[in-house]
């Protein structure tokens, strides 16, 4: 989000000086919960199993997103709040999730290089993003397709995780 920052800006302008404030609450609400639901969601992983939590945690990551979306189209902050907060219900979780099922099926193997593999392809999403993002934020202002870039961005986020 922080290559958005000057876009997000532009079109918050009404919101003042308050716009760094919200700016910065839309981090911390995906941030602090994250502290302690990665414990609740390995409890969820256990109880109900792998597909099952990944399926609900990747649900939260898309409804999220979508709600972001909506409340950028909309210019309203609190929309956009809310999506982040439901956006991080799953987000740190679907993590849990992944290295739950890559210890599930590589038991007893060489469990180092999946792990790593994981993680670099999840960071080189967020590198694409940040490179990407304000190239697409231009295409998207001047088109005003925040649906379309926005459902792009989540099928391929659940075609490669």
């Amino acid at each position: 989000m922080g290559v958005l920052h000057d876009s997000l800006k532009l079109q918050f302008f009404s919101l003042g000086n308050n716009f760094e404030y919200y700016f910065n609450l839309l981090y911390s609400l995906y941030s602090i919960p994250n502290t302690i639901l990665p414990f609740i969601g390995g409890i969820f992983i256990t109880k109900y199993g792998n597909r099952l939590m990944y399926i609900i945690f990747g649900s939260c990551i898309m409804l999220g997103q979508l709600i972001f979306a909506f409340g950028c189209y909309k210019d309203y902050m609190s929309i956009m709040l809310i999506g982040r907060i439901i956006f991080g219900l799953g987000g740190e979780c679907i993590n849990v999730c992944q290295s739950a099922m890559i210890i599930k099926w590589f038991y007893k193997s060489e469990l180092a290089l999946p792990l790593g593999l994981t993680l670099s392809v999840s960071r080189m999403g967020s590198v694409l993003n940040d490179c990407y993002s304000p190239s697409l934020i231009g295409n998207v202002i001047k088109y005003q397709n925040y649906y379309f870039y926005s459902y792009f961005l989540i099928y391929i986020y659940f075609i490669f995780f």
